[in-house]
């Protein structure tokens, strides 16, 4: 589930690899474990909106490709400090402590940056893409019978989630809410913060 969260921020949801018949099916599967209401009404979308890709391929590019205009910079440097006063946001620095932070936890952890596009390690389709790699390691420790990995990765888990994927997650939604044409991504905001929530309770739920 991560994966596929983090990767609406990295690529056009519309593509050869993800024809719109598959994207419709992945988010009517998605809507029935996490938030069934928000399932239909992507799925509604994506079925009744005339030249669906061509929008959302243009609402890509504007919110999550051309730093310009209704650019997002879904960046956790840029959230953490940002401000909203008198009609105006103030944004942070790029590579700020979260940016410092993250790539500490990503070289303790083995990880590296996946893609061909250089990406700040605090943007949150990478963030989200070194949570799914935490998840492949806990099913692996799993099956390995090696508790004590499966413990220490599930600390990791826990923490970068608690430090990385929070409070700045709601600037981003307010400031997708202002930017969007498209319902599109609002809807898979709202199914990532949904997410992130019952991932928090349940590694609370069983512990670290």
């Amino acid at each position: 589930m991560y994966a596929y969260l983090g990767e609406q921020w990295l690529l056009p949801p519309i593509r050869d690899d993800q024809p719109l018949a598959q994207l419709v099916e992945r988010w009517h599967a998605i809507g029935l474990g996490i938030d069934e209401a928000r399932g239909e009404r992507m799925v509604r979308f994506l079925e009744d909106t005339d030249g669906v890709a061509e929008a959302l391929e243009a609402e890509h590019q504007a919110l999550l490709r051309v730093p310009a205009g209704r650019y997002l910079a879904p960046i956790q440097s840029v959230y953490e400090e940002a401000a909203f006063q008198d009609g105006a946001w103030s944004f942070g620095r790029l590579r700020a402590r979260p940016w410092k932070e993250v790539t500490a936890a990503y070289a303790r952890a083995g990880y590296s940056v996946s893609g061909q596009d250089p990406l700040e390690a605090d943007h949150l389709g990478c963030m989200l893409e070194f949570m799914a790699a935490l998840c492949r390691e806990e099913s692996q420790a799993w099956a390995d019978g090696t508790m004590e990995r499966v413990r220490d990765v599930r600390t990791t888990q826990a923490a970068f989630l608690d430090r990385h994927l929070g409070g700045w997650l709601e600037k981003l939604r307010f400031r997708l809410d202002q930017a969007r044409e498209l319902p599109y991504y609002p809807d898979v905001m709202g199914m990532l913060e949904t997410f992130l929530k019952v991932e928090v309770e349940h590694l609370t739920r069983q512990g670290t």
